[in-house]
């Protein structure tokens, strides 16, 4: 079941989304601005935003460059929807971090597709993020954010270090990269779709494969 965050300032397209979006494998939140929906990201679990541009408080590009510039968010796939679709207008939405740009008026199965892409493209990415060697898995910078890549590498640099350590404390491990414990976890689950210790494990058995091949 995947958590898609639908965000504009008029209810009536929030909820005519959700029907033309329907599917048993989406739950559907809601905010109605900006702000609102900051605090839905920071404080539920959402694996894309589906969101309008023109909104008070703070607009779709603003929202959009909030959630891709916190390492706590930065994970998350944004499509912005828009009825400015000058070729400005898409350079700004794609320069905020967007993953996707659809413009008004957009036919439901366009929408339904390119969220199926993204998430599917997410869940490729949990697998290459397991395989250890991320210096080359997240080159591709529209494949994942600059935040992740920066995290990613950093983590297996440490695993690296710590790859003959019986006894890894993952906490202390978390403080060398920088973020605490619970930021930790949650930014590997969501990045791997494992916990540190399974990674860690998979890690070492990779690099045992490797030794018993030379």
């Amino acid at each position: 079941m995947y958590n898609i965050l639908i965000c504009d300032d008029e209810k009536d397209i929030v909820n005519a989304l959700k029907i033309y979006l329907n599917d048993s494998n989406y739950y559907f939140l809601e905010a109605y601005d900006g702000e609102e929906a900051v605090h839905v990201v920071e404080t539920k679990e959402v694996h894309l935003v589906l969101m309008d541009i023109m909104m008070p408080e703070m607009d779709g590009n603003e929202l959009c460059n909030v959630i891709k510039s916190d390492l706590k968010t930065s994970h998350i796939p944004v499509i912005l929807l828009t009825a400015c679709n000058t070729v400005d207008d898409k350079i700004k939405g794609l320069q905020s971090g967007a993953d996707a740009y659809i413009p008004k008026p957009f036919y439901p199965k366009h929408v339904l597709t390119r969220i199926c892409t993204l998430l599917d493209n997410r869940a490729k990415l949990w697998e290459r993020f397991q395989s250890g060697v991320p210096l080359n898995i997240a080159a591709n910078e529209n494949e994942v954010s600059a935040k992740d890549n920066e995290f990613i590498c950093a983590l297996y640099a440490k695993f690296n270090e710590y790859v003959d350590d019986e006894c890894v404390d993952m906490e202390l491990l978390a403080k060398e990269i920088g973020v605490n414990r619970s930021l930790f976890f949650q930014k590997v689950k969501a990045l791997t779709n494992d916990s540190p210790f399974e990674l860690l494990k998979n890690y070492r058995l990779q690099r045992a494969a490797e030794l018993l091949v030379k």
